[in-house]
């Protein structure tokens, strides 16, 4: 486990298309990596942050400068502050980090008896998916893979946490991959499965259905409009008798065949759901 504390980031300024000071002493951007965002700005809390990630100080550091700023404030408090600000200036590409990167235990994964529970960040779903692209994998049949897959879109998708991928790993090898995309309503209560990679069908039950639970889980802590998934959907096409078992020994109930649901003579679709225990 790293020390969060002695963590040091480092602003990457090549990062950014350009920067302008506001005389309220906040400072408006525009990230080279997500120019899709527009012009976002940081407050005068947030800029102090950034100003002090000079590639010299620790966050035990940063934690201590704010301390010393503003009276009254207590360490918990500034460190979860702290923590968020650089999280976010991570994910726009304007920090990096000297040394390993603290946010990945704190954020992105945690273990499992003998296994790893991981939601991956933008590179690393670009990575992975480039590796398991010749291999056989599960798409969601009414995606385009080939479009809604590309680089530049699925990295929008998973920064806008539109579509959040998840692996479960054993012994740093690779069991399975799935990303979850909420389907929005006016009250986020359900997700469905895009994409599905299993290296081994013979992992337990219970260990998927432990990961899934934890992936919705982790969906709602990124993503407070998230908390309320109930429900997870997962459309198979007619054919799959592997996963079409499998399914259901994860703990998927399967309700019922949707007929020609993508024209006159395609595949018929199986439909199935996952309960969350809340």
């Amino acid at each position: 486990m790293i020390d969060i504390m002695k963590s040091i980031p480092k602003f990457d300024e090549q990062n950014l298309l350009y920067k302008r000071l506001e005389q309220d002493g906040s400072l408006t951007f525009l990230s080279k990596k997500h120019p899709e965002t527009q012009q976002m700005k940081l407050n005068e809390t947030a800029r102090f942050i950034l100003d002090k990630c000079d590639g010299y100080h620790t966050i035990g550091e940063i934690v201590n400068e704010i301390l010393k700023e503003y009276k009254g404030a207590t360490t918990e408090r500034v460190l979860e502050d702290v923590i968020n600000i650089l999280h976010s200036l991570w994910r726009f590409g304007l920090i990096r980090w000297l040394n390993e990167n603290p946010l990945l235990d704190f954020f992105y994964q945690e273990r499992y008896e003998n296994y790893v529970f991981k939601m991956l960040y933008e590179d690393e779903v670009i990575d992975v998916l480039q590796i398991l692209k010749e291999l056989p994998h599960f798409v969601n049949p009414y995606i385009d893979e080939n479009i809604s897959y590309a680089e530049m879109l699925l990295r929008q998708k998973v920064f806008m946490f539109i579509e959040m991928f998840f692996s479960l790993t054993a012994e740093g090898k690779n069991v399975l991959t799935l990303s979850l995309s909420p389907l929005l309503r006016i009250k986020v209560n359900s997700a469905e499965v895009g994409y599905l990679y299993c290296e081994d069908y013979t992992i337990e039950g219970e260990i998927i259905r432990k990961f899934l639970q934890w992936c919705v889980k982790k969906m709602g802590e990124i993503n407070y409009l998230l908390r309320d998934i109930r429900r997870l959907f997962f459309y198979l096409k007619n054919g799959n008798e592997i996963l079409f078992e499998k399914l259901q020994d994860w703990g998927f109930k399967y309700a019922g065949i949707l007929k020609e649901e993508l024209g006159r003579h395609t595949p018929d679709i199986a439909l199935f759901y996952f309960d969350i225990k809340k």
